[in-house]
């Protein structure tokens, strides 16, 4: 049996701080695809055109990663995010959309997370066990 196995995990093994880190990075580059400049260049009618740039102030990328951030970063602190004011969502309301429906509660995982070190020494004792049994 490798000797790293029977070094319990650490916190930031136990931690989901990489995994939502992942999930904004990619929530940030889904915006950035959807808005780059070279999907506007290309052939489109006057009207998509016109439809595209009437929907640029509605969906501003960098307070949709800004707030997709604080949504995160409650879920690894376990709060809840503060309420805004009803007129906050007349600021990038489409990123607000998009952030609203794209949150998943992460407890579940963190929780299995959890349940992973008991686990782990029941497979480190169960190994020596057998171990010891063949060496017998």
């Amino acid at each position: 049996m490798p000797d790293l196995w029977s070094q319990p995990f650490d916190s930031k093994e136990l931690s989901l701080q990489q995994a939502l880190a992942g999930e904004w990075a990619f929530g940030n580059m889904v915006i950035n695809t959807v808005l780059q400049p070279e999907a506007v260049k290309t052939e489109q009618s006057l009207t998509d055109a016109t439809v595209l740039l009437l929907l640029q102030p509605l969906l501003l990328p960098q307070a949709s990663s800004n707030d997709r951030a604080s949504l995160l970063l409650a879920q690894i602190t376990a709060e809840t995010v503060p309420a805004r004011p009803w007129y906050g969502g007349l600021y990038n309301p489409l990123g607000k959309l998009v952030n609203s429906v794209a949150v998943t509660d992460y407890a579940v995982y963190q929780q299995r997370l959890q349940e992973l070190e008991p686990l782990r020494q029941q497979a480190v004792l169960t190994t020596a066990a057998s171990v010891n049994s063949t060496a017998q």
